[in-house]
């Protein structure tokens, strides 16, 4: 279950949230803006010069700015998630390295895996969510996490969702690399504060450019069949090999729920989960999941856009014989 947003109203109402924890004194907003640094000068001229570069180049890079003076990250990642699409990368300032290193795997499927993409395809609501709060329960033991998050040396992510137009939110993700300080609670009521301003400022920006087109929009800029092929590749993968009830199973134990969680949404035993793994491990050969993690990334790499077939009927037919 997604947790749900944490608006202004409830930090200035002394309401609990789910992010932080119950507030202590309702009048804990007025407190924050009369000690902290969100009434300084600095502030302003930031949120200014946000302000100023409405619709232009620098204005991501300005947002990110600005979000540092609430809330200390190392990295930012800007993504737009459109309905049914492959998600579509409006900025980072990640190193070049890491940037081979994630984004590009992230980009060529990984993303399916991602709690993140799955926030924004349920169209969870608007608001700030940590990882965490999203993650399925063995998310942290996933071999998605294994090979290809902890790859990322962040020890803590925040992302901030926007509903943007018809069928499209963006999340602006804020990374805290490893050995660093994960974000205080302190700070992340500071972000409730500001946040419905950011966000009114954020969909200016993303009108002036054209992004509250919706879907339009990801279409025209995104006019490759890649997003639909991947999503597709997800859902079929298996298809031709295990049962309907098995692929479901191979799609959330790759997500990173555990066969109790499985069984709790699916409304079957663990039991009978852990049998159907059993029977997936047997007709794919394979004997763990790090094996499977490795099979599906394998198989949706080798899919040729607009196909509906099974991944694996592609795979295996390019194997060595």
């Amino acid at each position: 279950m997604f947790v749900p947003d944490w608006t202004l109203a409830e930090a200035a109402t002394g309401l609990e949230s789910p992010h932080v924890g119950k507030m202590s004194d309702p009048l804990l907003a007025r407190v924050f803006l009369e000690k902290n640094h969100l009434t300084s000068s600095a502030w302003y001229d930031a949120l200014a010069r946000l302000l100023n570069h409405l619709g232009g180049e620098q204005f991501h890079p300005l947002l990110v700015s600005v979000l540092k003076q609430v809330a200390p990250f190392d990295h930012a990642v800007i993504i737009a998630y459109p309905d049914g699409k492959r998600p579509l990368h409006i900025y980072n300032d990640l190193p070049e390295k890491q940037i081979r290193s994630t984004l590009e795997t992230y980009f060529n499927g990984a993303y399916l895996l991602d709690p993140f993409y799955s926030a924004a395809q349920n169209h969870i609501a608007e608001g700030y969510y940590r990882l965490r709060n999203l993650a399925p329960d063995e998310f942290y033991s996933s071999e998605y996490y294994r090979s290809y998050y902890r790859g990322t040396k962040l020890e803590d992510e925040l992302g901030i969702l926007v509903e943007v137009g018809t069928g499209l939110r963006v999340i602006v993700s804020l990374g805290v690399l490893g050995g660093e300080t994960p974000v205080r609670n302190t700070e992340l009521s500071e972000l409730a504060l500001v946040l419905p301003l950011l966000n009114a400022i954020c969909k200016r920006h993303w009108r002036e450019i054209g992004m509250l087109d919706g879907v339009d929009y990801v279409q025209a800029v995104d006019n490759t069949r890649l997003s639909d092929t991947l999503d597709l590749a997800f859902r079929n993968f298996g298809r031709d090999y295990l049962s309907e009830r098995e692929c479901e199973i191979v799609r959330m134990v790759l997500k990173g729920y555990s066969s109790q969680s499985i069984g709790e949404l699916l409304h079957i035993s663990t039991d009978t989960v852990k049998a159907h793994r059993k029977n997936v491990h047997r007709k794919l050969e394979i004997s763990s999941h790090g094996e499977l993690f490795s099979l599906f990334l394998d198989a949706i790499c080798l899919v040729d856009l607009g196909s509906s077939d099974d991944p694996l009927n592609v795979y295996y037919a390019a194997k060595p014989s």
